[in-house]
């Protein structure tokens, strides 16, 4: 989330000032804002805030946490270029993903059957969470998890969880800057949106919803959409041991990104308010699918000594200029 802002006495500036505090008694542990702020980080905004907040915890079962910090200067607002020639098909995903919900924390394998690798929560950060299938044989399932690196899974049998389905299944394309949403295979929405500079770019890979979360004030909209997403940039933050990719409102950057698509933030996903509210109910275990499209060929450069070059303007006295004219 960008510009992020910390649940309890947090301020604004580039440092941490006394500030009122977020009164909500259903407020997330304030471990997790960093490592989601560290993402969101306006490249160019206006008035820009950045509050983190401070913690040495870790999740429950997450992988060891490395310990380097990547410091990025925090580049220009690029918008996203566009093109005449934007022909690109990519079938729509399936209409149902089936999830599941760990029975607690359950033992993960990495084959069925196989050697363990790792322990698989019911909660991401002390927040229950659902995950999806990715594969299923027999008595085992194949999972997706939350922690690094990108896209990890796990296997665990079927009677260590709770199964159920999810219509709804999000695809960012990081190439024309735009959010997709599916439910049953259908699309529902199709818009630009604000992503990672190319610096500190949107992470691409098969990712979920994990929960949601309260936003920090109103300039995040009605709330943000945590996923399993992590930066491939920034490992840490400020002494937290993580950067998680968020979906979420403008921060005040709409104008950067509104129709057009720009690459303006740490990592996370900017949308207008009107877009974000058609993902409210999107429920957890959902797929959120980031990938890079094949890019556009350039228009070709005008040609001044051809008046039917594309891009260029005729003058009087040329061959097509009553045309170009109107007349």
């Amino acid at each position: 989330m960008a510009d992020d802002v910390e649940p309890k006495g947090a301020g604004n500036g580039d440092s941490a000032t006394d500030a009122p505090p977020v009164e909500r008694s259903d407020r997330p542990p304030r471990r997790l804002w960093p490592a989601i702020g560290a993402l969101a980080l306006a490249a160019v905004v206006m008035a820009a805030v950045v509050l983190i907040s401070r913690s040495e915890d870790t999740p429950v079962a997450a992988p060891p946490a490395t310990t380097t910090t990547t410091s990025t200067a925090a580049p220009t607002t690029t918008v996203v270029p566009t093109t005449s020639s934007t022909a690109f098909f990519r079938p729509p995903p399936a209409a149902w993903t089936t999830t599941a919900v760990p029975k607690g924390t359950v033992q993960g394998y990495s084959a069925p059957g196989g050697a363990p690798s790792m322990m698989v929560a019911n909660t991401y950060y002390d927040i229950p969470t659902t995950l999806p299938v990715r594969e299923e044989r027999g008595e085992w399932i194949r999972v997706g998890t939350p922690y690094r690196p990108n896209s990890s899974s796990a296997w665990v049998r079927k009677s260590d969880v709770t199964l159920g389905m999810s219509p709804w299944h999000i695809e960012i394309d990081v190439t024309r800057a735009k959010l997709q949403l599916y439910k049953e295979g259908v699309l529902l929405l199709d818009t630009h949106v604000g992503i990672g500079t190319d610096y500190t770019p949107t992470a691409i890979g098969e990712f979920f919803v994990t929960h949601f979360q309260n936003p920090p004030n109103a300039a995040y909209g009605p709330f943000v959409m945590v996923t399993s997403g992590h930066s491939e940039t920034l490992q840490s933050y400020d002494g937290f041991p993580d950067a998680i990719m968020a979906i979420h409102g403008p921060i005040n950057s709409e104008w950067a990104f509104a129709g057009v698509g720009a690459r303006i933030s740490n990592g996370c996903v900017r949308m207008s308010v009107a877009d974000q509210q058609q993902l409210a109910q999107v429920t957890p275990g959902s797929p959120v699918t980031v990938y890079a499209s094949p890019a556009p060929p350039p228009e070709p450069e005008p040609d001044p000594s051809d008046p039917s070059s594309p891009g260029t303007t005729p003058t009087a006295g040329d061959p097509g200029a009553e045309v170009a004219a109107g007349r």
